[in-house]
């Protein structure tokens, strides 16, 4: 029986057996993986930490050829903060459920598992830092807004990042206000007021909307959260993303839509 190590993140735990669990990682090397870990649910577990939902760890892996089991674990992050409101737990879930659904077996991640950790780590700041000095810590982020900007970051990294410099069908680089020349969003991005009529499906997109999408796609990484948008600006960019989701991509998520 050979073995391999692993880092990654725990995208999704069941339970097993009496006390096993059967857990998917999203693995740098490896893309998505199924392993078993026995006896995991048992209170003195030696996987106990490093099974749980989240949880970013180093993991040593057995292959026995019908399937993969956990021989080690080591925790890097367990991202508790997560569990400390329901907005931040659900839109976890549906980052890590894109994850899931999307990722292949056997296809190196590390891109995509830097894009989830930053989200994961943005979406479990405390409101205030533990000696109370809210001005000293990093900036809480809207769990919403956090998820959008993973959203919008993973088509990216898919390799379909929608078209946001001009009209996707004429060309037109928008140098009217948005206010005065409307703008729509569609299955390949931004779409002028004339051209909307030949895209069926579409949704509206004002000014501050379009803005927020150029900075959440042209930013560094560590920068792409630190933006602030009212609730307004925040569900254009909800429903542009789930029409983007739904045009290409036929999976159907069990998380709830945001």
């Amino acid at each position: 029986m050979k073995t391999f190590k692993a880092r990654g993140v725990v995208l999704r735990e069941t339970e097993a057996g009496e006390s096993d669990k059967r857990l998917i990682l999203l693995c740098k090397d490896y893309g998505r993986l199924h392993v078993y870990a026995r006896g995991a649910r048992k209170p003195r577990s030696k996987f106990i930490a490093a099974a749980q939902l989240f949880t970013y760890g180093d993991f040593v892996i057995s292959d026995g050829g019908r399937f993969l089991a956990m021989a080690q674990a080591e925790p890097i992050e367990s991202f508790y903060g997560l569990r400390n409101g329901y907005d931040k737990l659900r839109a976890a879930h549906y980052i890590a459920e894109i994850c899931e659904k999307t990722v292949l077996a056997d296809t190196p991640a590390d891109e995509l598992l830097l894009l989830l950790l930053k989200t994961l780590s943005v979406l479990s700041r405390p409101e205030k830092n533990p000696e109370g000095d809210s001005a000293a810590a990093p900036k809480q982020v809207p769990p919403e807004q956090a998820a959008i900007v993973f959203l919008f970051r993973f088509y990216k990294y898919y390799g379909i990042a929608p078209e946001i410099n001009g009209c996707c069908l004429c060309g037109d680089a928008f140098e009217a206000e948005p206010d005065e020349n409307k703008i729509f969003f569609c299955d390949e991005g931004t779409l002028c007021g004339a051209c909307a009529p030949k895209k069926p499906y579409r949704t509206a997109l004002g000014k501050s909307s379009r803005a927020a999408l150029k900075y959440i796609l042209e930013s560094e990484l560590s920068r792409a959260f630190l933006f602030r948008v009212n609730g307004a600006v925040l569900d254009e960019l909800k429903r542009a993303g789930q029409l983007f989701w739904d045009s290409h991509f036929q999976i159907k998520l069990v998380s709830d839509n945001l």
